[in-house]
């Protein structure tokens, strides 16, 4: 049996996949009598959102408590800025309860800041703002009081979602899982992103695409902006900024949507594919198929292009080809890739789950896009890719294998129906609607000094930041071995008298090519030499 949430995961005994079948059934209920359905009392939503509002540090969702961006000081300091919380509202589609929003009060004549919670009572997300901390949907006081559902606000129709169902893969709820590998920091810790678009904003701010037409805002699930593969390819790039040593993510404002976000500015990069194009227009191609939607441009659609802009793009200032007033520089270490990026997989392969499960360990996050499907997502066409995201890990279930990926959504938990701002921030898919996948390799460095306790390590990514690692193991010819112990400095320290004048260490860390060194002390004096890993790690891979 599959679970549908946290909460209720302590009725079933393997909580994996969020099935939309089982969703159905599960709290499709009728809005008329939420206590006769078994749903939570309105009023006691009411109270929650109080208590968050009370104590930010109260609910860490949907980021983890240790993130490496500004999300939850940002979230403190525009919760300080909202009311107290008004009486929840439901959603209703097909006169069906699909979910609450509980608004808070702004000002004398206004509401916003949605905490949206699932029939079932579950927080489902979180409000989101725009960089002047003014909340994402505002709406009139004396509406919201007077609404007795929310289907009732025109200015909230965005959040109504169109079908009580999900659209590809099902999704899930990673914190709530057992027996899967995730990659080690991600899960929660990457930023998420939305490339849907935000209706009110662009008729606010007068936004103009190509040839100056105003862009264009859609309501439904899925049917904004096609800017897929930008998004992915920026959180792969976050996920290596973290894991090179960067300590930090800057934080922008979602070009369709003027929310903030963090990390890459997935702008940015489809500016960049834009600009490589006038070099190389065979490489950096366009899809074939129509322009997006909203910005009326041409769809940047090569995931192989892009690959290779994340592994070369360095050293660039450059305008957004449409607002001249926004700009970005990208500096010498550019994405922070380091190693040529290698490929899975691309169309017809019968061993592309092994090869999935294999990248991930090795590679980390990889950048991927699915195929297209037919019959209700049943069967794979593996003639071209379209939707990209970057898969973060999988399990095994039943004997088959899932993959699962951060969507470029927005951070809304599995239980959240899509609407026109977004959907689930995790889904999974078996291997075999998997079109393409790409991963970065990335080296380790060290530098070595002799102290009387034995060698001191410090480790550090090809970039020469500091990063923490697995292990170091030393083993002399007889096969004696020894480990290396962390220091409250951060540096580790090899006891090495038992070992000899000479032996090879061995440094490791998941998702990085290990170092390895030979090494031969005499007399306090130490010499290094490096020891070639790569090439065994990266057989069998086709680079870029």
């Amino acid at each position: 049996m599959f679970t549908i949430s946290a909460s209720l995961s302590c009725r079933f005994k393997k909580p994996f996949i969020l099935l939309a079948l089982l969703m159905a059934a599960t709290f499709i209920l009728a809005a008329t009598s939420p206590a006769a359905a078994g749903l939570p009392d309105p009023s006691v939503l009411k109270s929650r959102v109080a208590g968050i509002i009370a104590q930010p540090g109260s609910v860490v969702f949907p980021y983890a408590a240790d993130i490496s961006f500004s999300y939850h000081a940002d979230m403190k300091n525009f919760l300080s800025k909202l009311g107290p919380a008004l009486d929840p509202k439901p959603v209703l589609v097909d006169n069906k309860l699909a979910k609450y929003i509980v608004m808070c009060r702004l000002s004398s004549d206004t509401a916003g800041a949605p905490f949206q919670f699932s029939a079932d009572g579950d927080l489902i997300a979180m409000p989101e703002w725009e960089a002047s901390l003014r909340p994402a949907f505002v709406v009139p006081l004396d509406i919201w009081n007077a609404a007795k559902t929310v289907n009732d606000i025109p200015g909230l129709r965005e959040l109504i979602p169109t079908k009580l169902q999900y659209s590809a893969g099902p999704p899930v709820e990673p914190s709530v899982m057992r027996d899967a590998y995730f990659v080690p920091g991600a899960i929660g810790r990457l930023p998420f992103k939305n490339q849907e678009e935000k209706e009110e904003w662009i008729a606010r701010n007068n936004f103009l695409g190509e040839d100056n037409a105003p862009l264009k805002a859609h309501l439904g699930r899925r049917t904004g902006s096609s800017k897929c593969l930008s998004y992915a390819a920026a959180t792969v790039a976050d996920y290596w900024s973290l894991m090179t040593g960067n300590t930090s993510l800057p934080a922008y404002s979602n070009y369709l949507s003027g929310i903030v976000e963090y990390g890459h500015d997935p702008r940015m990069v489809e500016n960049i594919y834009h600009i490589f194009r006038q070099k190389k227009p065979s490489r950096y191609w366009y899809s074939p198929v129509g322009k997006d939607r909203v910005t009326g441009e041409e769809m940047p659609w090569s995931i192989k292009a892009y690959v290779e802009l994340l592994y070369n793009a360095k050293n660039m200032t450059f305008a957004d080809r449409f607002r001249a007033s926004e700009t970005w520089s990208l500096g010498p270490d550019g994405f922070h890739m380091d190693l040529p990026p290698v490929r899975m997989f691309k169309g017809i392969d019968f061993d592309k789950a092994r090869d999935l499960k294999e990248g991930l360990r090795k590679f980390g996050v990889l950048y991927a896009q699915h195929t297209n499907r037919l019959f209700n997502n049943k069967v794979p066409v593996v003639l071209m890719g379209v939707h990209s995201v970057a898969i973060v890990g999988y399990f095994t279930r039943d004997g088959k294998d899932y993959f699962v990926y951060q969507e470029s959504f927005g951070p809304k938990h599995g239980l959240y129906f899509e609407d026109s701002m977004g959907g689930p921030r995790y889904r999974a898919m078996t291997a075999q609607f998997f079109y393409q996948a790409w991963g970065f390799p990335h080296t380790l460095r060290a530098d070595v000094k002799s102290s009387p306790a034995g060698l001191v390590f410090v480790t550090k990514s090809h970039e020469g930041r500091p990063i923490p690692v697995d292990s170091i193991t030393a083993r002399n010819r007889a096969g004696a071995t020894q480990n290396a112990t962390i220091a409250p400095d951060g540096s580790y320290l090899l006891p090495v008298s038992a070992l000899g004048r000479s032996f090879r260490v061995t440094i490791a860390r998941e998702n990085f090519v290990p170092l390895a060194l030979d090494i031969i002390v005499d007399n306090g004096n130490i010499a290094v030499k490096k020891v070639d890993t790569e090439d065994e790690y990266l057989k069998g891979y086709k680079e870029l």
